[in-house]
Formats: C-alpha cells, sequence, structure tokens
C-alpha cells in the first residue's frame, strides 16, 4: 500500500482488536518473547491509526510477547490510507492462513466473517487468499458441525480432518451418532471413514451361523483375534483402525503393555 512507512510506536498506543485467533497459546508467546529477547524483531507489526492510537492489523502475538519483554516500542508499518474492516480480516488472512498455530476454525470464522464483510463468493475468496476453491468449502463446512464438537476439535481432541470427513454425511442421525463416537474415541481421520463406510451399509441381517471370528497372525506367533455376529471385512477394518488408534494414543501416554492388553478386554466385554 503506498504511502505507508515503519516507525517506532509505544505500546501504550497500541489497541489490539479481537482478532480473528481466538485461541492463545501462554507458552507459544512465552517463546516468542525469548526469541524476540534472543534476536530482536525482524518483522515489523501492521498497524491503523484510529482516533488517537493505534490498531494492529497482523502482528498481536508479537505485540503480546512484547509485553512480557516490558519493551516500551515496537517497529510497526503504519498504514496510511483508509483501511476497512474487510481489507483488515484480508491482511490478518493471507498473513495467518499458512501458519500452522492459527487454528482451522479460527480460519473457517474468519473466512466466513470475511465473505460477509466484503460480500465475496466462495471462489472470490480463494483468489484474493491464495487458496484452492475446495479448501474454502472445507474449512466453512466445519462450522455447520454442532457447537459442542467444534469445541472437541478446538481442544485437539478431534482433528479437523477427521471432523471434515464426518461433514460429508447428510443424515442428521448418521451423522450425530458419528459426533458420539468421535468424540468418545478420538477417532482419527481414517478410523472416520471407516465409520462412514459401514454407516451406508444396509443393516445386517440377523447371522444365522452365529458368531463369527477372524484370526491375523502377527509375526508368526502372535496373533489378534476378533469375533462378532456382523463381522465383515469394512467393519474388521474399522475395529482394527480403532484399535491403531488407541494404541498409538497409549503409546504417547506412556501405558505399559500390559495395563494397554487390560484396557482392551475390558473395553471388549463392554462391546458384548
Amino acid at each position: 500500500m503506498s504511502g505507508n512507512t515503519i516507525e517506532k510506536i509505544p505500546l501504550t498506543k497500541m489497541h489490539r482488536k479481537k482478532n480473528i485467533r481466538t485461541q492463545i497459546d501462554d507458552l507459544a508467546i512465552e517463546g516468542l518473547a525469548q526469541s524476540l529477547q534472543s534476536v530482536g524483531q525482524l518483522v515489523p507489526i501492521r498497524v491503523r491509526s484510529v482516533d488517537d492510537l493505534f490498531e494492529i492489523t497482523d502482528g498481536g502475538r508479537r505485540y503480546l510477547a512484547a509485553q512480557k519483554l516490558s519493551w516500551t516500542t515496537l517497529d510497526a508499518i503504519v498504514e496510511r490510507q483508509d483501511v476497512g474492516e474487510g481489507e483488515v480480516l484480508s491482511i490478518q488472512l493471507i498473513a495467518n492462513c499458512q501458519r500452522a498455530e492459527l487454528s482451522a476454525l479460527d480460519k473457517a470464522r474468519a473466512i466466513e466473517q470475511l465473505m460477509r464483510s466484503t460480500g465475496w463468493n466462495a471462489s472470490e475468496t480463494a483468489t484474493k487468499l491464495g487458496m484452492s476453491g475446495s479448501g474454502i468449502t472445507r474449512y466453512l463446512s466445519l462450522l455447520t458441525l454442532p457447537s459442542e464438537f467444534q469445541r472437541e476439535i478446538e481442544l485437539g481432541h478431534v482433528s479437523a480432518a477427521t471432523a471434515y470427513e464426518i461433514t460429508k454425511v447428510a443424515d442428521p442421525a448418521k451423522q450425530a451418532s458419528l459426533i458420539e463416537i468421535a468424540t468418545e474415541k478420538r477417532l482419527t481421520r481414517d478410523a472416520a471413514v471407516g465409520q462412514i463406510k459401514k454407516s451406508r451399509l444396509p443393516e445386517p441381517k440377523e447371522s444365522k451361523g452365529g458368531t463369527r471370528k477372524a484370526t491375523l497372525i502377527v509375526d508368526g506367533s502372535s496373533t489378534i483375534s476378533v469375533s462378532t455376529s456382523d463381522l465383515t471385512i469394512d467393519r474388521l477394518a474399522t475395529l482394527l483402525e480403532e484399535t491403531l488408534a488407541r494404541v498409538r494414543k497409549a503409546r504417547q501416554q506412556g501405558w505399559v503393555l500390559d495395563t494397554l492388553v487390560r484396557a482392551l478386554k475390558d473395553q471388549a466385554r463392554e462391546l458384548r
């Protein structure tokens, strides 16, 4: 933008308006503060003049980190021309959409707000932000999920990729069932796909042959057995995906093998 200048602005003259980022990680701010203290401010923040203050349009985290360090000023690009609300959102999104620390739901809400403010459709928004049209659609689809489930996504209990797969289920009852399973079992994306495939299958008829059992030979001596009255290859794949997800989580939490085996046996008893 022509006419912009870089100035040292007192932190006391800066105003951090509500940002597209709703989740602020204190540890991340602490790490950024350590970086600023070590190498200094490498990139200026962006501000616009509002009355007698400077409203931050990009760089809110650097501003918070500078406060932790008790800095008195920050280098800032001052927007000299009139910047509207839609322009501010564009600046924030362009600056943040490729940063991993911005949550998927923060991006989704900001994109929705940007489209309302500017009147852009999904294609125009994608072009302005340097994203694909399908990417815009994926983010916006997350906002169709129940608010309670969105909270699970924000907390990291369910991945955005898993949630997106669930948005593809049109039947409200089946989607609600999948949301419950995903929340309780912390499904991976692949496990969610397996559950969705299962939900689309016709209700199985009662087997005349009773319980069906599959035994998998793992390493020549160890085996895994799965038995259920409605066992199919899709059902078997889903059970194995869910078990693998639980094993990985147990490993991350430092469980010993005996504890995991007992937990799996308890789960199997509950499902009978």
